[in-house]
């Protein structure tokens, strides 16, 4: 009785959190739709909602980013340069 009472509690978080979640993700889509960087980002094929909204609200400004590239590598999106012996290499890490 005691593991099915606590089941239930857990069931019920669950659910609570679900509609919480479901709630924010249609804020979310939203206001990227009526901010305007946000929007903007969302013309970058691939970038939708869930990535334009926090890398608006996190980045810095854009005139801090010499070029396109400088802000995509800024949020993760390109690979890291590593210079060894002259030579560019790619990495993950």
């Amino acid at each position: 009785a005691l593991v099915h009472e606590l089941c239930r509690v857990y069931i019920e978080q669950i659910f609570l959190l679900d509609e919480k979640i479901g709630g924010l993700d249609k804020e979310i889509q939203h206001r990227a739709k009526t901010d305007e960087g946000t929007s903007r980002l969302m013309t970058i094929s691939g970038v939708g909602p869930m990535c334009a909204t926090p890398i608006q609200a996190f980045s810095p400004q854009m005139e801090t980013f010499a070029n396109g590239l400088e802000c995509a590598a800024w949020c993760g999106l390109l690979p890291r340069q590593k210079p060894t012996s002259g030579r560019q290499i790619l990495c993950q890490t």
